[in-house]
């Protein structure tokens, strides 16, 4: 029995492993001793590394609006690395070295993500490797049932969504004599730095939440 559960944990792995990959633009900017992947392909998920400023050259963008645009061509460019478009995006983390230019940042992702833009949280940092600004992503594959959730009566002139909805269909947990569950992720915007983040898992009729974190 334990060798049967060994392999059987084994393959499981094996499994989610054989899904992931790096995802490394053609033009990336040349970092010195770099220790991680601009994008790691997770199968239903991509996840992108906080991307700065500089253009594939190494150049540094002359004011702090265009820096923010070319964090955002970088952020774009893992996510088409991967076979994404920027639609696919439901998630980004701003990290700005001045809080005050937060509404230079909110009118460029105003244009950058007009149709349905993504959650999004902005923070304030002592100091950044590139400053003077660096954006993380994280994307989804499946755009099926994907939406933007607002409170009701919600009003706001920002560029992001208070929370992004999408489902994907989840085979891993299908086999003989089980339907395959329909997973349901909710990534909510950050207010007064905490976080939250719920999954909810179907099968047939049945919902359940199963996981929510909460963290500054």
């Amino acid at each position: 029995m334990r060798i049967l559960l060994a392999g059987l944990l084994l393959l499981s792995s094996t499994g989610v492993h054989a899904q992931m990959r790096a995802v490394i633009p053609a033009a990336t900017p040349a970092v010195a001793n770099r220790s991680y992947s601009p994008g790691v392909d997770a199968g239903d998920y991509l996840y992108v590394s906080g991307q700065g400023p500089r253009h594939p050259d190494g150049s540094l963008p002359a004011t702090f609006e265009a820096q923010v645009r070319q964090a955002l061509d970088n952020v774009k460019s893992v996510v088409q690395t991967a076979g994404l478009t920027m639609e696919h995006v439901v998630y980004t983390q701003v990290y700005l070295e001045d809080i005050s230019k937060y509404r230079e940042v909110n009118q460029v992702f105003a244009d950058a993500f007009a149709k349905t833009p993504p959650a999004r949280a902005v923070l304030g940092v002592a100091k950044l490797p590139e400053p003077s600004v660096q954006i993380s992503a994280v994307a989804v594959r499946n755009l099926a049932d994907r939406r933007a959730i607002a409170p009701a009566g919600y009003k706001s002139d920002e560029s992001a969504s208070p929370g992004v909805l999408q489902s994907v269909l989840d085979l891993r947990h299908s086999h003989a004599g089980h339907e395959p569950t329909l997973c349901a992720t909710l990534r909510i915007r950050k207010y007064s730095g905490a976080s939250h983040h719920r999954r909810i898992e179907s099968s047939g009729r049945r919902a359940h939440r199963v996981h929510r974190r909460s963290g500054a």
